[in-house]
């Protein structure tokens, strides 16, 4: 993953911290939710995610770190296959373990998305800061040209959302000009747990992350210009040092969609 430290995006709207009715992303002006608000479990609205069908004008997905060999590794995990880019993941049952310098996708792509799961072993060199990450992200080969996406839990404690700039000829400019890095609340005594749940939601009414471990919770939303309208897949990505396990992922779809 590229390193992108960029202020956050002026006249992003970060509003209240709620699901839709649904149990989509959704936004709102209330700030009234309840600071004891857990984790919810799966809904009977939620359906299990699809592979969904590019939009016209995306053509083939271009990877980070492809290499020859990328294309001819693949990983079955969960309900789904995984391209490996980078390192040597292994599947544990339920566990998928990602040693530092991983890189995998799931080769399925998403419109929207509600992901869960347990984050344990999380191993962070102690004054480094990490871009290890787990979320929904893409490249893609486009008539706008090689394009950004991505809406992450980063490991550094930030709920990280960004799409390219679009220029006046159709095409992105430079890399993540629009983009945001929100910080997650009690994340330095989550990350301090032996496990630490998960709950990443988004749709094209926003995102909602949410997060609990070692006693605390946190939970941050957002709804802004950096929302993507493309779709996505699963990334899980640990950067060189940097090394974590993961439980029980799954990702449901938004039920009104």
């Amino acid at each position: 993953m590229r390193k992108i430290e960029r202020i956050l995006t002026s006249g992003a709207v970060i509003t209240g911290l709620l699901f839709g009715g649904a149990g989509c992303a959704s936004t709102t002006n209330t700030r009234s939710q309840s600071p004891n608000e857990v984790l919810p479990t799966s809904s009977a609205g939620e359906k299990p995610a699809i592979q969904s069908t590019p939009p016209p004008d995306v053509s083939a997905e271009i990877a980070p770190t492809v290499t020859a060999e990328s294309y001819l590794r693949i990983l079955s995990y969960g309900n789904y296959v995984w391209n490996v880019y980078a390192g040597i993941p292994q599947v544990n049952g339920q566990e998928l373990i990602l040693p530092g310098s991983t890189d995998i996708q799931s080769e399925s792509v998403f419109y929207d998305g509600i992901l869960k799961g347990e984050l344990s072993s999380l191993q962070l060199p102690q004054g480094e800061s990490s871009n290890s990450s787990i979320g929904f992200e893409r490249w893609w080969n486009s008539s706008k040209g090689n394009c950004h996406y991505g809406v992450l839990l980063k490991t550094n404690g930030n709920l990280a959302i960004f799409s390219p700039q679009i220029g006046a000829n159709k095409d992105c400019v430079g890399n993540l000009l629009v983009q945001d890095y929100l910080p997650i609340p009690n994340w330095g005594v989550i990350s301090g747990g032996e496990v630490i749940s998960f709950t990443l939601s988004w749709s094209p009414n926003g995102i909602l992350l949410k997060v609990s471990g070692n006693g605390k919770e946190g939970q941050v939303s957002y709804s802004g210009p950096a929302t993507p309208d493309v779709p996505l897949g699963i990334r899980l990505y640990t950067q060189e040092n940097n090394e974590y396990r993961v439980k029980n992922l799954v990702n449901h779809r938004c039920s009104n969609n």
